[in-house]
């Protein structure tokens, strides 16, 4: 664009959206913070001790928890985060991880556009049209609860087989 004298460095620096910029310096930094600690691990191993080996309990519970840690956290970062851990406890109960990991990728999405955080787009819209977190929370919410559902019910159909045997029942335990 420079070359083309299509925009020039200053007016190339102010189309830069530094919200977006330092949300996710700063999501990619409270990450790394809270990696180490092994929360996320925990939790997953506790949801795999939860389900005791039922392939679709365990597909909602993680859903669930992948939803609502993208509605804090960018939804790139919570399936980066989950995605090793659902293929280690899919295994563990000697089922396939697809379908787990087709969920938390579509529910970490759908968890994502319900804040303003969730997703780098988002807070391009909330703050170009001046838009509060609370506001766009009550705006999206329904419309997320209902996405969440129907994912749920559309893994539901169109994994039943897969979902259908319960798995062995593993022991989970946290280092």
């Amino acid at each position: 664009g420079q070359a083309t004298g299509f925009y020039d460095t200053a007016r190339a620096l102010e189309a830069i959206d530094w919200n977006v910029i330092l949300l996710l310096l700063f999501m990619m930094t409270i990450v790394a913070i809270m990696l180490p600690t092994g929360g996320f691990q925990r939790l997953a191993l506790r949801i795999g001790e939860i389900s005791h080996g039922r392939p679709y309990l365990l597909l909602v519970l993680i859903g669930t928890a992948v939803t609502v840690i993208s509605l804090l956290l960018d939804n790139v970062t919570t399936v980066v985060i989950f995605g090793p851990l659902v293929v280690l406890i899919a295994h563990s109960i000697g089922k396939s991880p697809v379908p787990i990991l087709l969920t938390i990728a579509l529910l970490s999405d759908t968890g994502g556009i319900a804040t303003l955080v969730g997703d780098p787009p988002n807070i391009m819209i909330g703050s170009a049209a001046g838009i509060d977190f609370n506001t766009f929370v009550l705006r999206m919410g329904g419309v997320v609860f209902v996405a969440w559902v129907a994912v749920l019910i559309a893994m539901r159909f169109s994994f039943r087989q897969d979902l259908a045997e319960p798995g062995n029942e593993a022991r989970f335990e946290s280092e």
